[in-house]
């Protein structure tokens, strides 16, 4: 999968003991390989029938090889290719896209997709799970916490992360935490470390554990958190992985609240939506791009996606996730560039 500055390499791997229509995604962060990083992680999947596509981020592990001697040579340096209609988070979500999109085609047909990832590949899950509703459950460790607690933390604004994690284009509409709940159509969960040597410490009774399972609550879907007390690393611990059994165990059980995935993430007419400026209440303050025939100015619908106000345009340009705001509501919403 390539592009014209980056690749993306995916590994493959089958389980000796498949469950028919069970496909992992891996995702690993700025740590180094995922198929070494998450070899554990990776090898409890396969044991458990899945068939895991293990993948890295831009620049990182695998893909290391993309970095130039000056640009890019890092993920800070991704504000560079703002055009100005496309986010370079595209860099991003656009790989794991093409994995789903191969999973699909070669798969049983409605297929049970799982996405997981650690520290960048956390980020990388609950913010694309939270886009592509084919995503059935969505897990990150240690992937990322509210800006407000990243901006308090002891270290300050190191723990904001690299580009992508603070792309005003987007987190200016809307917020980590909100991503995390609307991330896989059926749940997700997430876990943190009270003694991470990186970042993303969360305490138990920490308010976004709160913030998190009552929004499930909320979007009527299964959302589960797990501090660990012990675990030493930037990483799922041993105490982790009986907690993540039952969680798929309990998730798995419950069927999509939409043929098209779950409920509020029913993607909102793909062939008629471009790029838009939402403010923090949801509503649409703009809509412009190419074919454009109409402005709409209005509030969006978050229980009937269908009715949610759009301008026509090429049905090549984008198409826009419905992502539950912190009020039943109101809803924010993201832009993904479409695979031309």
């Amino acid at each position: 999968m390539t592009s014209d500055l980056f690749s993306s390499r995916v590994t493959r791997f089958t389980s000796r003991k498949p469950v028919e229509g069970r496909y992992a995604i891996y995702h690993e962060g700025h740590g180094g390989r995922a198929v070494e990083i998450g070899a554990e992680t990776i090898d409890w999947l396969l044991e458990r029938g899945w068939e895991v596509y293990a993948m890295d981020m831009p620049m990182s592990g695998v893909n290391a090889s993309d970095m130039g001697p000056s640009f890019p040579n890092h993920h800070s340096d991704m504000y560079k290719l703002d055009d100005g209609i496309t986010s370079p988070v595209a860099t991003f979500m656009l790989p794991v896209k093409n994995v789903v999109d191969f999973i699909e085609r070669r798969s049983v047909p409605n297929p049970t997709i799982l996405m997981m990832g650690r520290s960048g590949g956390g980020w990388t899950t609950y913010t694309y799970s939270a886009l592509d509703p084919r995503i059935d459950v969505a897990v990150s460790v240690a992937g990322g916490r509210p800006m407000s607690q990243r901006l308090d933390a002891p270290w300050g604004a190191m723990e904001i992360g690299d580009y992508e994690q603070s792309a005003p284009e987007i987190f200016a509409a809307i917020r980590h935490e909100d991503l995390m709940i609307a991330a896989g159509a059926r749940g997700s969960m997430h876990f943190f470390n009270v003694k991470d040597p990186c970042c993303f410490r969360v305490s138990p009774g920490d308010p976004l554990v709160t913030y998190l399972v009552s929004g499930g609550i909320r979007a009527d879907r299964t959302i589960r958190v797990f501090v660990d007390t012990e675990n030493t690393g930037h990483s799922i611990g041993a105490a982790g992985y009986p907690e993540l059994r039952a969680f798929l165990d309990e998730v798995l059980r419950r069927r999509s609240l939409s043929p098209g995935g779950g409920g509020l993430q029913t993607p909102c007419t793909r062939s008629t939506v471009v790029p838009a400026i939402v403010s923090s209440w949801g509503l649409i303050e703009e809509i412009a791009g190419p074919g454009v025939e109409r402005v709409h100015r209005g509030e969006m619908s978050p229980w009937w996606p269908e009715r949610s106000v759009a301008a026509e345009a090429d049905s090549d340009a984008l198409f826009l996730t419905c992502v539950p705001y912190p009020y039943p509501s109101y809803n924010s919403a993201m832009f993904f560039p479409r695979e031309h």
